[in-house]
């Protein structure tokens, strides 16, 4: 047998030809029009590899219900604990079917989208022609309206031939369609905002007809103050009686007290009556404590209500139980829904209380998560789009900038969190930058010019290199940010830069009220500080600044006014030494308070029932446990995890060696092995091929081959075993359940037996540099864990 397997690259393929395979393949599955639809598995039953079809799809945009399946989740659901109770009644026949159906009613109650679909596809893996089923997966995917109408246009192929169909689901599916028109829906014409809201008011008048219609029903009420909920806060359409919108809140948990519905009650007084809105954001996430989003929920009423001890509480859980469905579905950061936005959530609650150490080290934590490879134009690699990193490095230099850590500033630019390399365009424009920035207020003015000359020939350099017109505005931003702060700095300029039309980036408007007070733009710097506390009412830093100011400039009474008792309880969250409090000790003897004037924080509230933190999952991110293995190659050797133990080891699922895009994945590492060799990480392939059929492709089964066929070089230079049983794949996740097919998946393992880093999916991963560097990174920050 050849001992080199060689298929043409990717990258040497005309691009023309994908979408034309993709879409023989498609038609090759799609039924005829009064053909029964078949079920997920059967209808992938043909094709050993998707990948040719994934890389013809728009996630935004699929155009078929072929495509819209073809998108995650992949991995089915199972009955969760902890997530509420909600009970919605369909014609189905499977009991199952219609628990995995009330799951997700559930869950999107939490707007938790992802686990949704992942139930309700569970539910329509056990009965693939109910029409409501397609209801809760268009639903699930309302944020995606070209997806949620296939959806919708597939539940209603399915209606006539459910004439058991109650009057009661007809009416679901009728509010469905008008809503996404599925008969007219073109992905090529987005439909204008103002035709979304008139179709959201007749919505609404929908579901009050239909909880009128079913007055024994919880669910028509409870979507009902769910969209009056999602309405107002997305669209923007008024709701014109809040009380009334709470008594049917109060109505839906007399009803049934464990509905996951209770947060609802919170978003509805938020803005109007943040004391309010606390009344059941205490109780709301106990009713589903393993669902992330309740806790954030909470959060930001007790936010709002300025009490920000229990806001700090329950965004930290909120974290916690983040990490721990990651831990529990080996999900990387990127993947996981909501995690960017809950650790921002986090890291500026702490920063605005004053809490800067901490949020100094979560956003450390943010940063040290693993990182998804992100392809920008021409493939070329954009970390500046890769969530949790980029947010988190942006989070840790505002939050050092805010709190004025200069010297810790240029630390971490120089060789800590916020260091680059020059080749990453974004990451290394930002830390020149913050640099110049850090410098300026250090008084280094010669420093602070080195830097900006850098910030400058970086751009330069990038003019000549680069590709993405979105990383060179950013690096112009900064450019033009970096002049702005430095004529505010050194009051070279003659009038306030106009920072509504072209915020200074990463500047917080706290640090900027100062500078510009400083620079003798008294009017522009109170008038920034007043609209800060506006927009972060009661938050200490706000009020901290916005009190020193004043008084600085004085406006005594504006003062004296905001020093109230609800900031004195607060103020004991903050560090001591901040910058922005440094401003009070006149108010202090103004007032003649002792030098102790903080009070105690208001009690924390804790219902019965409530989780103890540590439960619910760790406040940091730990690697799951890799799943043990042992397989065996095509010569009979047996390798297993355990023999790598002690040291780091990459693994490569594939889907069998006549598989034109696994093998384009090994032949792409193939010429990395010593690179991977050399930094410590072996390479191992684990394939659904059986040892026979690796034998034929590989080689025989001695190894110890004489003559002419000893001289030729072996296939791969790196262990290649067989898991025809696909125990390994569906152990690690790299398993499509919905398909029956095993996935393409690249796994770093530590050397204590943790998952590290990993992609999987219909596609293989074909980055072996991007993955070698992120490989010394994570096993630098997280290798003896």
């Amino acid at each position: 047998m050849p001992k080199t397997l060689s298929f043409p690259n990717r990258r040497a393929t005309p691009a023309f030809l994908i979408p034309l395979l993709a879409l023989a393949l498609l038609f090759t599955l799609a039924p005829a029009a009064d053909a029964k639809i078949p079920t997920l598995r059967s209808r992938f039953s043909n094709i050993p590899c998707l990948a040719p079809l994934i890389r013809a799809v728009d996630p935004n945009a699929p155009k078929s219900i072929e495509e819209a399946f073809l998108l995650p989740p992949h991995q089915g659901a199972t009955i969760l604990d902890d997530v509420g109770s909600a009970s919605f009644p369909i014609t189905t026949e499977s009991e199952q079917a219609q628990a995995f159906f009330n799951q997700g009613i559930a869950l999107l109650h939490a707007f938790w989208y992802s686990e949704a679909d992942r139930s309700f596809r569970q539910a329509l893996s056990l009965d693939a022609e109910c029409p409501m089923i397609y209801w809760g997966l268009a639903m699930a995917n309302e944020r995606f309206p070209n997806r949620a109408s296939i959806f919708t246009r597939r539940a209603l192929y399915h209606l006539p031939k459910r004439p058991e169909t109650t009057p009661r689901e007809k009416a679901w599916l009728k509010i469905l369609t008008a809503y996404y028109k599925p008969e007219v829906a073109d992905p090529a014409n987005p439909v204008p905002q103002e035709e979304w809201d008139a179709r959201g008011r007749e919505r609404i008048q929908a579901l009050e007809n239909l909880a009128l219609a079913y007055p024994e029903e919880i669910e028509p009420k409870a979507f009902l103050l769910r969209q009056l909920t999602l309405d107002e806060f997305r669209s923007g359409i008024a709701l014109t009686s809040h009380y009334t919108a709470d008594l049917l809140a109060e109505t839906i948990h007399t009803a049934n007290p464990q509905h996951p519905s209770r947060h609802y009650r919170s978003f509805l007084w938020l803005n109007q009556n943040p004391l309010h809105a606390i009344i059941s954001a205490p109780e709301a996430p106990t009713i589903a404590p393993r669902i992330p989003n309740l806790w954030n929920y909470s959060a930001q009423a007790f936010s709002a209500a300025r009490r920000f001890q229990e806001a700090l509480l329950h965004q930290r859980i909120c974290l916690r139980v983040s990490h721990d469905f990651m831990r529990r579905a080996i999900s990387m950061p990127d993947e996981t829904e909501n995690l960017a936005s809950d650790y921002t959530a986090l890291i500026d609650l702490l920063a605005s209380t004053g809490r800067a150490r901490e949020a100094v080290e979560t956003a450390r934590a943010m940063i040290a998560l693993p990182r998804t490879a992100y392809l920008g134009e021409r493939d070329t690699f954009d970390q500046s789009q890769a969530g949790t990193y980029a947010t988190g490095r942006r989070l840790l230099a505002e939050t050092l900038m805010r709190h004025e850590r200069w010297e810790q500033l240029l630390e971490e630019c120089e060789s800590g969190a916020l260091s680059a390399q020059e080749s990453d365009w974004t990451h290394a424009a930002h830390a020149h930058y913050w640099r110049a920035i850090a410098n300026l207020n250090l008084d280094r003015a010669e420093d602070a010019a080195k830097a900006e000359e850098a910030l400058n020939a970086h751009f330069r350099n990038f003019l000549r290199h680069g590709t993405t017109i979105e990383v060179e505005k950013d690096i112009a931003r900064c450019i033009r940010g970096l002049r702005a702060y430095r004529g505010l700095y050194n009051k070279e300029l003659s009038g306030a830069p106009d920072t509504s039309r072209e915020p200074l980036p990463h500047i917080t408007p706290d640090h900027l009220s100062r500078l510009l007070v400083r620079a003798g733009f008294n009017h522009e710097g109170l008038t920034l500080a007043a609209q800060d506390l506006e927009a972060r009412p009661g938050q200490p830093l706000a009020v901290a600044n916005y009190c020193g100011l004043h008084y600085a400039a004085g406006k005594t009474n504006e003062a004296l006014l905001a020093f109230d008792s609800d900031f004195r309880r607060n103020a004991g969250l903050a560090d001591p030494g901040l910058a922005s409090f440094e401003g009070l000790a006149p108010i202090v003897k103004k007032l003649n308070f002792r030098s102790n004037w903080k009070l105690p924080p208001h009690e924390t509230v804790r219902p019965e029932g409530f989780p103890d933190a540590e439960s619910l999952g760790p406040l940091t991110w730990e690697p799951p446990v890799a799943p043990p293995w042992s397989l065996p190659d095509h010569t009979g050797k047996t390798h297993s995890l355990e023999s790598y133990e002690g040291q780091p080891v990459m693994v490569i699922f594939f889907l069998g060696v006549g598989c034109v895009f696994c093998v384009e994945q090994l032949n792409v590492f193939k010429p990395h092995t010593e690179t991977f060799k050399e930094a410590g990480i072996p390479i191992i392939a684990i394939s659904t091929d059986s040892v026979e059929t690796l034998q034929k492709s590989l080689g025989g089964e001695d190894e110890n081959t004489t003559g002419e066929e000893a001289a030729e070089p072996p296939a791969f230079p790196f262990p290649v075993v067989s898991n025809a049983d696909l125990a390994t794949f569906k152990a690690y996740r790299a398993f499509a359940d919905f398909e029956e097919k095993g996935m393409h998946a690249t796994f770093l393992i530590s050397p204590a037996g943790k998952i590290l880093w990993h992609d999987v999916g219909h596609e293989p991963f074909l980055h072996p540099e991007f993955l070698l560097a992120e490989s010394q990174r994570l096993l630098e920050l997280h290798g003896k864990k």
